[in-house]
């Protein structure tokens, strides 16, 4: 007679525990071995946990593999700054929204033109319409209606809230020095871009904005866009949420940028 661990099946194992339970066994031991060979056998349990476990394992160390694979920041940054500084017009759109309760009210909205170091900013916001910008070294301010002004671009603004706006809008010469105040780290990767966050550095003071962040364009280093906070100040008591975001790529006139163009283009006067 086979043993019990030859034969091929459940049926013919019960069948050689009932021969053997004639023939050899006591009932004790019969009972034993037939409840025994009537259970189906057990599920490999530990192996279903180890293949768990070593998925699991091997989702965690491939997730840190591909986080480990982006950029520096810092790289990432430079980059967008010198691409930045190449001489290109390109023209984002701007909006400016105060962050109040119950719902966030928008401020001003525009075209941020820039060149270099060269920007114009065609604006409508509720304080007025008009073009805000330098051509590197004249600063203007043309009101749509009202009389417009212009200084020396190392003199300081007459109107301070430009000074502030254009190291904002001055994007070559903001992401080359953001580091310098800012924390960075690259996020991930969105659709082609690298996302940067940038955030302010403690205690430094005298810095409105909390933080920012920067979407890069993998391939060509363009920024595409652009968001940050600023927190509250004395004239406003609620934060601002600027966000810029690319919106083309059309060269301009060389004089686009100067003061004499911007006034000479400037729509005419409404008749009363």
């Amino acid at each position: 007679m086979k043993d019990a661990d030859s034969l091929d099946s459940a049926e013919q194992r019960l069948i050689h525990g009932l021969l053997a339970d004639v023939y050899e066994r006591s009932g004790e031991a019969r009972v034993r071995l037939a409840m025994r060979e009537l259970a189906p056998p057990r599920p490999a349990f530990f192996w279903k946990v180890a293949a768990i476990l070593t998925f699991a394992a091997g989702g965690i160390v491939l997730g840190s593999f591909f986080q480990s694979r982006l950029p520096e920041a810092d790289g990432v940054i430079e980059k967008a700054s010198r691409e930045a500084n190449d001489g290109k017009d390109r023209q984002y759109r701007a909006t400016i929204v105060a962050l109040k309760s119950p719902a966030d009210e928008r401020l001003a909205s525009g075209t941020v033109h820039v060149r270099s170091q060269s920007f114009a900013v065609e604006f409508e916001s509720v304080f007025g319409r008009g073009w805000l910008g330098t051509d590197g070294s004249t600063a203007w301010y043309i009101p749509r209606q009202g009389a417009a002004q212009q200084w020396p671009n190392h003199e300081p603004s007459r109107w301070i809230e430009r000074q502030k706006l254009g190291g904002y809008v001055q994007f070559a010469a903001l992401l080359r020095g953001i580091g310098q105040h800012y924390d960075l780290v690259t996020l991930g990767r969105e659709d082609g871009h690298l996302r940067v966050r940038a955030t302010r550095k403690l205690p430094l003071s005298g810095l409105p904005v909390s933080q920012l962040e920067v979407w890069v364009a993998a391939g060509t280093g363009v920024m595409k866009k652009l968001q940050y906070r600023v927190e509250p100040e004395i004239w406003h008591w609620e934060p601002w949420l600027v966000t810029v975001e690319l919106a083309g790529e059309t060269p301009h006139p060389p004089d686009f940028y100067s003061f004499e163009t911007r006034l000479r283009e400037r729509p005419p006067p409404r008749n009363p």
